[in-house]
């Protein structure tokens, strides 16, 4: 089939489409997830933190993090040279299970040391509901080599 006439199939098959349907049409947003943490120690200050991010239709998304410790908790500060958490793109992760791989660095100077729990909040705006899913990972220690690491929901 040349070019020309596969355009042509597809533009009739559309018209079809659009003609045959005389109801509305909605379209549902696929809710963004993160599945999957690690971190690995750069220095005594500063650790990687990956993420594995997972959109439904590849859009960007942004990701709010927190760490808690006890009684403590704070929001996880970006490192000087760190890429941001913000218009994180998922595409290339559409069609695998774990999601879009991103590292950004993480500035521990204001964080305790030992495991804590990382509560991570992915949102791709316009989402109707909430202000975005949230997951967290639990046993995390950011001053050591993690392994990947279970992002679940509450």
């Amino acid at each position: 089939m040349s070019p020309l006439s596969a355009r042509l199939l597809s533009a009739l098959t559309l018209l079809t489409f659009v003609v045959g349907c005389d109801g509305d049409l909605v379209l549902k947003n696929g809710r963004p997830s993160v599945t999957w943490v690690e971190t690995t120690p750069i220095d005594a200050t500063t650790s990687a933190l990956t993420l594995w991010v997972k959109d439904a239709e590849g859009e960007a998304v942004d990701v709010a993090i927190r760490w808690e410790l006890g009684s403590q908790s704070g929001d996880i500060v970006l490192a000087p040279a760190s890429p941001p958490l913000t218009g994180l793109p998922t595409e290339l992760g559409l069609t695998l299970d774990e999601g879009q791989i991103h590292r950004i660095q993480w500035d521990l100077r204001d964080v305790p040391t030992g495991a804590l729990t990382l509560v991570l909040t992915v949102d791709d705006r316009p989402y109707k509901g909430n202000d975005g899913d949230t997951f967290r990972v639990t046993d995390l220690d950011p001053r050591a080599d993690s392994g990947p690491l279970p992002a679940l929901r509450p």
